[in-house]
């Protein structure tokens, strides 16, 4: 009876820790990584600014048999859209809502029952190159388990985000 007793009692004081550890995480969390690509800034920019184009890149598409993509508004830009159905991965869109040429632009993601966030390209010409900053915000974590989560949200997104600049850099320095 001991056993039961000192199990419950543990399971009741990891649930707590997990409980006192969200209450102290963040409700905002912003993952981010950089790149350089040796090819020019235009080219690498509309693989991004071009909706249609993330079919060709996107880290998120890859092995995803199951996702379908439909877009509207205009090819690329602001006002641009593409809706998303996986079983994988969810539900989704985002939308262009700023786009300054060759310097940034801006996605508005809706998750649809996970959540919102908002997400950011950056360009920076280095030489014959451009360094590219991609970065994803999500706010309004709940509590307790979406703030659990975010602790892990920038380690899961590493691989995404390395993967898609490995795609893009292939695509646009294979004209090269």
């Amino acid at each position: 009876m001991k056993v039961f007793n000192w199990i419950g009692f543990s399971i009741l004081i990891l649930f707590a820790l997990v409980l006192i550890v969200a209450a102290f995480a963040p409700s905002r969390v912003e993952m981010k990584a950089s790149a350089t690509i040796n090819a020019p800034d235009s080219v690498v920019f509309g693989m991004v600014n071009n909706l249609h184009a993330w079919e060709q890149w996107s880290p998120f598409a890859e092995g995803d048999s199951t996702m379908e993509n439909q877009f509207h508004g205009p090819d690329a830009g602001v006002g641009a859209q593409m809706f998303w159905t996986s079983k994988k991965q969810g539900d989704g869109m985002m939308i262009i809502t700023r786009s300054e040429p060759y310097r940034r632009i801006v996605f508005a993601l809706d998750f649809m029952k996970n959540g919102q966030a908002s997400s950011e390209w950056i360009f920076e010409k280095q030489g014959k190159g451009v360094k590219v900053t991609w970065s994803t915000t999500v706010e309004g974590l709940s509590y307790p388990m979406g703030r659990i989560m975010g602790l892990f949200m920038n380690g899961m997104m590493q691989d995404s985000y390395e993967r898609g600049f490995k795609n893009i850099s292939s695509i646009c320095e294979e004209g090269m």
